[in-house]
């Protein structure tokens, strides 16, 4: 380890080298990065290891709340952890993490992206959190099955006189996604994002091709976030139902040729996140994570 490096909160001057450091890491396209920059970067979100000025090391920290047995508490998102490939594997992102954790005194999450940074993440001192319940939904004669349950099943007699089956699709504001989505998933073990991070996981999707919409039926609300990708429908969240969300997926005129489904879980779900700190969370409910 260089005996020249300090860890400081990352200002816009390094930005561009932050950006190459990005994109060596993670190969994201440069439109992806600068889109990050411009709609996410804050100094105070952000900590590196540097040396001479120069990052060599960096982390996002994102601000969120973190619902435990303490109640309502603040924490941050640990998200774009990334070493110049010169420095790797000399124990700066550890220090990061660490030393980070004592500086803000929050709890750190995190959505490890596959199992090996999910070991070395325990090494450090995270532990696993949350689940999610991620399933192929299926198309064909079983989807034609769940739509026609959907036209005889969304309304009640007493519903406004609406017609079965029908769904209201509006545009959803930050306000109103984080409206709904706390209502509906709020409990042990939720993270909840500020309007900020949902404003920005909106704006995130719809750099990405994809679509969010506040969905009315059944005199209720509910909310959709999903991709297509390649013939494949992805949905990233939602409050709908399998049954309704088919009958959806036939009112926006979709033909997908798979649909997968994200949805909160139990036990029986996979892993999704890890936690560092005092704060003990079992099958916590973790998403929008920008993955």
């Amino acid at each position: 380890m260089r005996d020249d490096v300090e860890i400081v909160f990352a200002d816009r001057e390094m930005i561009p080298d932050l950006k190459e450091l990005w994109m060596e890491a993670f190969e994201d396209d440069r439109e992806y990065v600068d889109f990050y920059f411009a709609n996410r970067f804050a100094r105070k979100n952000m900590l590196v290891m540097a040396a001479q000025g120069r990052p060599l090391s960096m982390v996002s920290l994102l601000p969120a709340y973190l619902h435990c047995a303490r109640g309502r508490v603040k924490a941050r998102y640990i998200y774009a952890v990334a070493t110049k490939r010169e420095y790797r594997r000399l124990g700066y992102a550890g220090r990061l993490l660490r030393e980070g954790y004592e500086r803000i005194g929050e709890p750190f999450f995190l959505e490890p992206a596959d199992a090996r940074l999910a070991a070395y993440y325990r090494k450090i001192g995270f532990y696993d959190a949350f689940r999610i319940a991620e399933y192929e939904l299926k198309a064909g004669e079983e989807m034609a099955g769940l739509i026609r349950a959907a036209e005889l099943c969304a309304f009640s007699d007493e519903d406004k006189g609406a017609a079965a089956g029908r769904y209201g699709v509006l545009s959803v504001t930050p306000e109103e996604y984080k409206r709904i989505r706390d209502d509906r998933f709020c409990g042990g073990g939720y993270v909840e994002w500020d309007r900020e991070a949902i404003a920005y996981a909106l704006l995130e999707n719809d750099f990405c091709g994809g679509y969010a919409y506040k969905v009315l039926h059944g005199g209720g609300e509910d909310l959709i976030l999903f991709r297509m990708e390649e013939g494949t429908l992805r949905v990233i969240e939602t409050t709908l139902g399998d049954r309704d969300l088919t009958g959806l997926i036939q009112k926006l005129r979709l033909s997908p040729d798979r649909i997968f489904v994200r949805r909160p879980a139990s036990e029986r779900g996979e892993g999704f996140g890890m936690i560092y700190g005092n704060d003990m969370v079992e099958n916590g409910y973790l998403n929008l994570t920008l993955d």
